[in-house]
């Protein structure tokens, strides 16, 4: 193929990608941003035809251009389309502009700067020098270092303006910016760290990073650089196989965060993030008491502070702490005894989905329906699996969708449901063979749950010890992983 020809592959290939855009924007708005955007579209009292577009879009669960090109056919404005297309776009970001003006102080100090240049070229000088004040204030509680050197920048021309020969003046400026300069440098150098020891540690290479970065975090010179620092720490220990000191790495980070509950309300998740990750080292270390008493008390601090929020990155982290929880529950002895937490957290996650990853969400489901399973509720067992199973090819990339076949298959062969079972045996070998290769104890379980709809009932039980020996034989290994065991005791399931 010819350089001209790759070029319109890419081109086309390009176009694939992006024609998903608007409709994926559309429906990322919550309902307090769509009745924003309507109510300022109507305040404006625009053309309405990219509103019908906006319209259309917003029923679609799957973009459906056909639909859409039919909607509008034979309307002048259907033959550029595109152009009505990208401007409802520009006007969505520009509702979310003013929606989210102040989302973050980050955002908040870059609209007083606007207020400065416009008062500026207006000569408007005072008014100016005090809004600037007012950027000045917030960018330095804040760390914003981009922020001080933009600062610093219309401090110097202010003064440069009313001023012109006070030099010493102009010298302290441009000494405020060459700091805030040096600070986000110092930012910077932590980010490498930690992209660096990441990096490494994905790649099972000896963690190559500057041995002096380790030695203090008073090096770091804002709170930013810190998380950063005890996260990098936190990555080397694990490499290391140190874990006492990877605990102590992400202790000592909640420590800091505690300390600044100002920028935790800010931006609360580098703080639920780190509990989220020693809760979940807790865990893996069957240490659940501790986990518990991690999220119990970090629940309250967050609380204390009118925390979580429902920005939708903030959401992700509090699921994350909920998943956890969930795994530490439904693996208790007595799963029943934590009625309430379940009922709680099946009301949460019904309320998620748009709003979930899609891991999580998938994650919750076995999880729910593991737990309806070992109550011997399997009808509510089978209304989790249901819709994530019906839904394979969206969902059959994650790992935990393999589980999700299994215990599917152990729902239907407890209700003796033996006629569909033979169905759902062999959907659960097409599924394992497109993702991979069957692990033995799949092999064993598919093969197990094919026998037993050929069987009389009276050969049942027989089935099932011959099953647990397979898995599970007196003199040698279990078959099944530890890390499988964690998501499904096959060994509780076959005793009870």
């Amino acid at each position: 193929m010819d350089e001209l020809g790759i070029k319109f592959v890419k081109f086309q290939i390009n176009f694939l990608l992006k024609k998903n855009d608007l409709h994926d924007l559309v429906h990322s708005l919550t309902k307090s941003e769509k009745r924003h955007f309507k109510l300022q579209c109507q305040r404006q009292g625009t053309d309405g035809n990219y509103l019908r577009i906006f319209d259309i879009l917003d029923k679609q669960p799957i973009l459906d251009e056909k639909a859409l090109k039919e909607a509008f056919a034979g309307e002048t404005f259907a033959k550029q389309l595109h152009v009505t297309k990208n401007y409802l776009r520009e006007k969505i970001l520009d509702s979310l502009r003013s929606f989210h003006s102040q989302m973050s102080k980050d955002a908040a100090v870059k609209d007083i700067l606007k207020n400065v240049e416009i008062l500026f070229y207006k000569e408007l000088y005072g008014q100016a020098a005090d809004e600037l004040r007012r950027a000045e204030s917030l960018a330095n509680d804040f760390e914003l270092h981009t922020a001080q050197i933009e600062v610093s920048r219309w401090k110097r021309k202010l003064e440069q303006t009313l001023h012109p020969n006070r030099y010493d003046r102009l010298a302290e400026i441009l000494e405020e910016q060459k700091q805030a300069a040096a600070a986000l440098q110092n930012n910077l150098e932590y980010w490498e760290t930690i992209v660096r020891t990441a990096q490494n540690f994905m790649q099972r290479s000896a963690v190559a990073a500057p041995l002096s970065i380790f030695d203090d975090p008073t090096n770091a010179q804002s709170l930013e650089s810190k998380v950063l620092f005890f996260n990098t720490l936190y990555i080397k220990n694990l490499r290391e196989g140190q874990q006492d000191n990877a605990e102590k790495a992400l202790v000592d980070l909640i420590k800091v965060l505690e300390a600044h509950p100002a920028r935790v309300k800010e931006d609360p998740i580098s703080y639920i993030t780190t509990v989220n990750n020693l809760a979940g080292f807790h865990v893996f270390r069957n240490e659940s008491e501790l986990a518990l008493a991690l999220i119990s008390r970090h629940r309250k601090f967050l609380e204390n502070l009118g925390l979580p929020d429902t920005r939708r990155p903030v959401l992700k982290q509090v699921v994350r702490t909920t998943n956890i929880e969930l795994e530490i529950f439904r693996n208790a002895d007595d799963p029943a005894g934590h009625e309430a937490f379940f009922r709680e957290a099946e009301v949460f996650v019904k309320k998620l989905p748009p709003k979930m990853p899609s891991e999580y969400l998938l994650s919750f489901q076995f999880q729910f329906a593991w737990v309806a399973f070992l109550k011997k509720d399997f009808d509510n067992a089978l209304s989790w699996l249901n819709q994530p199973l019906n839904d394979w090819r969206k969902n059959s990339g994650h790992a935990v969708f393999r589980y999700l076949l299994l215990l599917n298959l152990m729902v239907h062969c407890e209700r003796r449901n033996l006629f569909v079972l033979r169905y759902f045996v062999e959907s659960a070998r097409r599924q394992f063979q497109k993702s991979g290769e069957m692990r033995p104890f799949e092999k064993e379980l598919l093969h197990f749950f094919a026998k037993i709809g050929e069987v009389p009932l009276s050969e049942h039980k027989l089935l099932y010890r011959d099953l647990r020996k397979r898995l599970f034989p007196e003199n040698g290994e279990p078959m099944v992983p530890a890390e499988v065991l964690r998501m499904i005791d096959f060994g509780k399931w076959l005793k009870s």
